[in-house]
């Protein structure tokens, strides 16, 4: 469930070729840390012996890919609906409205243009929400690091709502972040959620394809998700 909602962030990214099920790569958690994921690795990829058949050959050291087993099981109607929203997503890239998600900034506000679902909306952010988006948006960011990132900004210490994380998953009622193994970081390349109380209009572009193609060129890499 969790891939299945992330993909409907990831929109106005290029899609996946396909969907499948899991492949156990070297230097992957899975491969790693086998027994957290339930997973036992069982044998190196079936090519293996064909490609390399000398008896020397330690097929466990030099394989890339591995077979493996699982008790893990999916749901195979959740597994059925991650492949529609996959298969949603590409054909969004094959149609004239292509999704996009971007923005523009001045030297006071931000603004987010929002296409990645059929509802095109514009989000304008201003101040200490404008000043954390475009620290977030380079890498990813410690709460600590907005903390102080604002405190430089403000002169004082930020209000409480600005840096701290909600229950409902927003992080200072501006972003959701990516949480990854760790220390808690929040990226806005991929994944935002805006701000639910800030002015939003909703947009009608007559080709959203040429917004994209447009904004390429006049815009910094910076200002492109």
């Amino acid at each position: 469930r969790q891939q299945i909602d992330l993909i409907k962030l990831l929109f106005h990214l290029p899609p996946p070729e396909c969907v499948g099920s899991l492949w156990l790569e070297r230097f992957s958690p899975y491969f790693k840390r086998p027994e957290e994921y339930g997973i036992k690795i069982m044998a190196p990829g079936e090519a293996y012996p064909y490609v390399y058949d000398h008896p020397d050959v330690d097929h466990l050291k030099i394989a890339y890919d591995f077979e493996f087993e699982t008790s893990n099981r999916i749901d195979p109607q959740l597994k059925q609906e991650l492949f529609q929203i996959a298969e949603e997503w590409k054909q969004r890239h094959q149609s004239e409205q292509l999704p996009f998600l971007i923005f523009t900034k001045s030297m006071d506000f931000v603004t987010v243009y929002d296409d990645r679902s059929l509802e095109s909306v514009k989000t304008r952010l201003e101040g200490p929400h404008a000043w954390a988006f475009i620290f977030c948006n380079e890498a990813p960011k410690s709460l600590e690091h907005i903390r102080e990132h604002l405190r430089e900004k403000i002169g004082q210490e930020p209000e409480n709502g600005l840096t701290e994380n909600g229950g409902d998953g927003r992080m200072g009622g501006y972003a959701r972040g990516v949480i990854k193994g760790g220390p808690r970081t929040f990226s806005l390349l991929a994944c935002i959620e805006l701000m639910q109380d800030q002015p939003r209009e909703v947009l009608r572009f007559p080709s959203s394809r040429y917004l994209c193609q447009r904004d390429v060129g006049e815009h910094n890499r910076s200002s492109l998700w």
